[in-house]
């Protein structure tokens, strides 16, 4: 017998990056609060069309103890750099909360000529405690 189990309320998400056409570089702001969050965070970045002449991107997530300020590279938080040919795909990556800090944020850097320019989001999903 197959038993089914309802994930309703044991997995949420934060936006750390709502869907946008992107220039140069992007720091999603200040930080997101993941303290209630247990065990991996996975991150997700959705990639969507870019333009100008052999755009990059090189993309990871930084934590911090303060949501606006002091902000470092997490531990495993690269994404591997993205191209122009890798329109609409998606990434993710695995975050151990225990090895983060309070606040988490994405950045990119924006690489090519001619204006490069790339549509993406980004959202974290894991489980909270209760």
């Amino acid at each position: 017998m197959k038993t089914s189990v309802d994930m309703a309320g044991v997995l949420d998400s934060v936006v750390l990056l709502h869907p946008e056409e992107t220039a140069a570089t992007i720091d999603s702001g200040n930080g997101v609060d993941i303290s209630q969050f247990i065990g991996n965070l996975k991150v997700i970045m959705m990639v969507g069309d870019d333009s100008g002449t052999d755009p990059t991107l090189a993309a990871k997530i930084e934590h911090s103890d303060s949501e606006s300020s002091g902000f470092t590279d997490a531990p495993n938080g690269a994404f591997e750099e993205i191209d122009g040919s890798d329109d609409d795909s998606h990434q993710a990556i695995m975050l151990d909360t225990r090895a983060l800090k309070k606040y988490i944020r994405f950045v990119g850097t924006l690489g090519g000529s001619s204006d490069p320019k790339f549509f993406l989001s980004v959202v974290a999903v894991g489980q909270k405690q209760y």
